[in-house]
């Protein structure tokens, strides 16, 4: 890339600069903004889950089985979420 002139150069750096952290500010405003409504607007729902089922693995994550129990004694999750029977939880 070259260019005929010191002047020409400047010009570029100096609107390539201006231009590099307009968008830099645009999404960390952006971004903050979006907190802050997600902040206010978001409801999370959660429930306690109680003690039993819940067991804890020796590399110390937490497994927590979803669904109702199968006859057989083990847990099954609901029929739409077969992929998925357990979550595990990380401490790491």
């Amino acid at each position: 890339m070259t260019v005929k002139s010191d002047r020409e150069l400047n010009r570029a750096v100096l609107v390539g600069g201006i231009f590099i952290l307009m968008m830099t500010g645009v999404a960390f405003t952006v971004g903050a903004l979006s907190n802050v409504y997600f902040y206010n607007h978001e409801v999370i729902k959660g429930r306690i889950l109680p003690k039993a089922g819940i067991t804890t693995l020796p590399d110390g994550s937490v497994e927590v089985p979803q669904g109702p129990r199968a006859s057989s004694g083990r847990w099954r999750p609901p029929a739409r979420e077969r992929a998925c029977s357990t979550l595990i939880y990380s401490r790491a």
